[in-house]
């Protein structure tokens, strides 16, 4: 990791996403103090909206984020991750029609016409398109009409996962971090692995292990 920074020989700057003010507003006063850049964004969407008008070296991305904004106006606002980018097809995904949530893989599944799905073995089977692709289909009228809008959940697993899939992006450092949540560490750790982060570390860390995991992306 610490050769691909050096290599990457990007500038001093983070970018910190988390949905509470307040800890964004302490976390850029203390990193700030520690001689960084720091940028803040309060959602997945936002942070994405950041990285497209000026990427940083590190992105600092909570967990736990709200937020499922519309697959193609998403798509729409960034050209690089229409062009560039591969689509995770998990939970995250979703049709909303008539106050159902249907997941959006069983709704390409069910569609009359076949549509060709990428599928990666590693850990575990992994179903994926491409962005590109993804977008022609969903933003059909007929499809919409099926299914109603396709959204993403842009949650830190989400957001890091689509970033580091495009080219463009895949040379900043993308530190998964939060306060918990389902599952053990572990079983968190690989899943952010998967999604492409370089580490996951508990907020409880932050003057530990998340500083130092931070100045290897940031200072090198």
């Amino acid at each position: 990791m610490e050769q691909m920074i050096r290599r990457e020989g990007r500038r001093n700057s983070i970018l910190v996403v988390d949905d509470s003010p307040e800890l964004l507003e302490w976390m850029k006063f203390d990193l700030e103090d520690r001689g960084f850049e720091v940028a803040c964004a309060l959602s997945g969407e936002e942070c994405i909206d950041r990285v497209r008008q000026a990427p940083p070296a590190c992105i600092l991305l909570d967990v736990m984020m709200p937020g499922s904004p519309s697959f193609v106006d998403l798509m729409d606002r960034n050209e690089i991750l229409l062009r560039q980018g591969t689509i995770l097809l998990n939970d995250s995904l979703f049709c909303f029609k008539d106050g159902v949530r249907e997941p959006l893989y069983e709704a390409l599944c069910s569609e009359p016409k076949g549509i060709q799905l990428l599928r990666v073995e590693g850990d575990g089977p992994s179903t994926l398109q491409r962005a590109s692709s993804l977008y022609e289909i969903v933003r059909q009228q007929a499809f919409i009409e099926n299914h109603g809008v396709a959204q993403i959940h842009l949650d830190g697993y989400a957001t890091c996962q689509l970033l580091k899939s495009c080219k463009t992006y895949e040379g900043i450092g993308i530190v998964l971090f939060t306060a918990g949540g389902a599952g053990s560490k572990n079983e968190r750790a690989e899943r952010a692995k998967r999604a492409g982060a370089s580490s996951y570390i508990l907020k409880s860390e932050y003057y530990t292990a998340l500083f130092e995991a931070i100045e290897v992306f940031a200072k090198a």
